[in-house]
């Protein structure tokens, strides 16, 4: 895992191992967790003010707080995709978590605003973890940062445009009941603008899911969209693995 410093944002690249695209799926060899050294961040001076640090919305917080709290959890994060892609080789891609900390340090919401990873255990897991972390109180009112996390697929996948994507869900017959039985799963819990990522490998079958939102996506509802779309049966692919975008009207 590789850290750097920037302006208003923690870049963090996260690897599962490295890996050229290619059709024989079956020949390539689990991803296993190796992370890049860190880079050494610059000793501060006690008696000198802080520069490095995330600008918030009403605050600012500790850039240095931030990096230490993530390296310290760079192998985890790296589990997160190794223990939930099984052989699917061609799950990965960058998830943009946007943070809102409270005056009292704890971490007051954090969601994942950009997403195309397409795997909701794989987005959960993150965000259960950076979302347990300690950063340090910011100074002068709540801080927001965003912070990209970027998994490595080891094989390639072919884009459908969203058009076609929506063409594909409305020819699934139990697209629109199965939706509205998920939004119940919410519990009445309101659900953000949100959008999805998704996987359909030959024969028209969806192998796995993730989402975007401007909020939180209700735990519920995100998992009966996940089992639900595993049942779907789209278009055929062509033989190719498809990763398509679609925005959840």
């Amino acid at each position: 895992m590789r850290i750097k410093l920037g302006f208003g944002v923690v870049c963090v690249a996260v690897l599962a191992g490295c890996g050229s695209g290619g059709q024989a799926v079956k020949e390539q060899p689990k991803p296993t967790a190796k992370p890049t050294p860190v880079e050494e961040l610059p000793t501060r001076d006690p008696d000198q003010p802080d520069e490095l640090v995330v600008e918030g919305l009403l605050g600012s917080i500790d850039m240095y707080q931030v990096n230490r709290a993530i390296e310290g959890v760079g192998a985890e994060i790296n589990a997160c995709q190794s223990k939930n892609i099984g052989r699917l080789w061609y799950i990965g891609g960058t998830l943009n978590l946007k943070f809102r900390i409270a005056l009292d340090g704890a971490v007051k919401s954090v969601a994942p605003v950009e997403s195309d990873v397409g795997n909701y255990a794989i987005e959960r897991c993150v965000l259960d973890l950076v979302g347990a972390l300690d950063y340090g109180k910011p100074r002068g009112g709540e801080a927001e940062f965003s912070l990209p996390i970027q998994f490595e697929a080891r094989s390639s996948t072919t884009p459908w445009p969203e058009e076609r994507v929506t063409a594909a869900l409305r020819g699934v017959k139990t697209f629109s009941a199965d939706m509205a039985e998920c939004r119940q799963a919410a519990f009445g819990n309101k659900l953000p603008a949100h959008s999805m990522t998704l996987y359909i490998a030959p024969g028209g079958k969806v192998t796995s899911a993730g989402f975007s939102s401007d909020g939180q996506v209700p735990d519920g509802y995100a998992q009966c969209v996940v089992e639900k779309a595993k049942l779907w049966k789209l278009a055929d692919t062509g033989g190719e693995i498809i990763k398509a975008e679609w925005t959840v009207k």
